[in-house]
């Protein structure tokens, strides 16, 4: 009896070998047991994000969830299990903090200090090489314990952006992009789900001297595929072309406010990045009811409006109940003083922009930069990764360029306001 049960084990141990190993790829149902060993859905008071284990004690996730994950103590809910931890030193390796935003930096390395040892897990293993527009993807979400499929629409240096993959909801940046051999190849970090599902996330192959110390890391070469080319993975320099991924999923962020004559652009926490004198009769005390429209949703909301700054004429309008929407990220700082951008008016792909930005100008202590076209009306103005830079001021009549306020001089401080909504309306009805 005790011989076949080590024959059994040998047998079942080495098909597992093999199938790791070996240059075929792995079935989709044998990505989604690999990961849901390895991926974790971490919460703190501020909301929760997916993350995945690489090492002992190590998981990756998006840099931006930093934001939301803002005490040390969290609730990791990994592999069916859910227990406390201690969150260790998680801002040393945090890449969103780095001067150099010459690339695609939402990406941070979390260090737990202490894990319940009910909760059994592995490291998911780290790819060196690179992938092709088109290949098959794969990724897997902590907050749902489930497994998405999709195709690669864009390739680069910096970014992995996907399509036909609906994961790009709320809780599910820092889901790791997995490719056929179950290898770690990305990072989700925001997109859009409407109708071609396009999200975007970093490359992990530009961040590995920040992952190859880690106890237990396993980096892997070279793709077990040997009839894989190599691909060009050469600097992004210049913005994505007008209809594309990137400013698809960018406009999908975008709301509408049919009523105000006006546009925002949605944050998280369900909180909408706005123009505060076009939102006069809402007021900061009390709920209001405002009819909305965007890509995914069309109908009246109950908001509030949170004041960020008067002299910026800037507010955030709050929706109730507004959960798993598109967001975007406000970019950490300029690769220099002159920048390439495109620029978002509405909703609609045919009636974005694209211009140089000049940035690092002041006026009476006020962080500003200028277009090199004119724009008449309020607009977003974005990176060419998809980052939001600004907020026009629209331009006057006969001028040729439009000014705009610096929202990554008061980024931090647009971060705390979206924070400190969470228990807005349970506080001000």
């Amino acid at each position: 009896m005790k011989n076949m049960i080590r024959i059994l084990f040998f047998f079942f141990y080495t098909v597992a070998l093999i199938e790791q190993t070996s240059g075929q790829s792995l079935s989709a149902d044998s990505i989604r047991r690999r990961a849901e060993k390895s991926v974790a859905f971490i919460s703190g008071s501020g909301g929760g994000c997916t993350a995945f284990v690489i090492g002992d004690g190590y998981l990756v996730t998006s840099g931006h969830c930093l934001d939301v994950l803002t005490t040390d103590t969290v609730t990791i809910q990994l592999n069916g299990q859910s227990a406390k931890a201690v969150l260790k030193g998680h801002a040393k390796f945090n890449l969103t903090t780095s001067t150099n935003a010459s690339s695609f930096r939402d990406l941070s390395v979390l260090e737990i200090k202490y894990i319940s040892k009910k909760i059994k897990y592995s490291a998911l293993p780290i790819a060196r090489y690179s992938l092709q527009k088109n290949d098959s993807i794969y990724s897997y979400s902590g907050q749902f314990r489930k497994l998405y499929s999709g195709t690669i629409a864009d390739y680069d240096r910096y970014s992995i952006v996907t399509a036909d993959m609906p994961i790009c909801v709320g809780g599910n940046s820092g889901s790791p992009y997995l490719d056929e051999y179950g290898n770690v190849v990305g990072v989700l970090s925001f997109g859009a789900e409407n109708e071609t599902k396009t999200c975007v996330g970093a490359n992990i192959i530009l961040y590995l001297e920040h992952y190859v110390d880690v106890p237990g890391v396993r980096i892997v070469e070279t793709s077990p595929n040997i009839n894989a080319s190599v691909t060009d993975v050469s600097l992004v320099t210049s913005v994505p072309p007008i209809g594309s991924a990137i400013i698809k999923a960018t406009l999908a962020s975008i709301v509408s406010f049919p009523k105000n004559n006006s546009i925002g652009c949605m944050l998280n926490n369900g909180c909408v990045l706005a123009k505060n004198s076009d939102f006069s009769t809402l007021s900061d005390k009390k709920s209001s009811q405002l009819f909305i429209t965007s890509h995914s949703f069309k109908q009246n909301f109950i908001v509030r409006k949170i004041m960020i700054s008067d002299s910026l004429d800037l507010c955030l309008i709050k929706i109730e109940g507004l959960v798993n929407t598109p967001s975007i990220l406000i970019a950490n700082s300029y690769e220099s003083n002159s920048v390439e951008a495109f620029v978002v008016t509405s909703p609609k792909v045919d009636e974005v922009k694209q211009a140089m930005a000049t940035t690092g100008l002041q006026y009476e202590g006020i962080a500003l930069g200028v277009l090199d076209i004119s724009i008449n009306q309020l607009s977003f103005i974005f990176n060419k990764k998809g980052q939001l830079i600004g907020i026009s001021i629209p331009a006057g009549e006969g001028e040729t360029v439009t000014p705009f306020i610096d929202l990554i001089s008061i980024r931090q401080k647009i971060i705390n306001s979206t924070l400190a909504t969470s228990n807005s309306f349970q506080n001000n009805k």
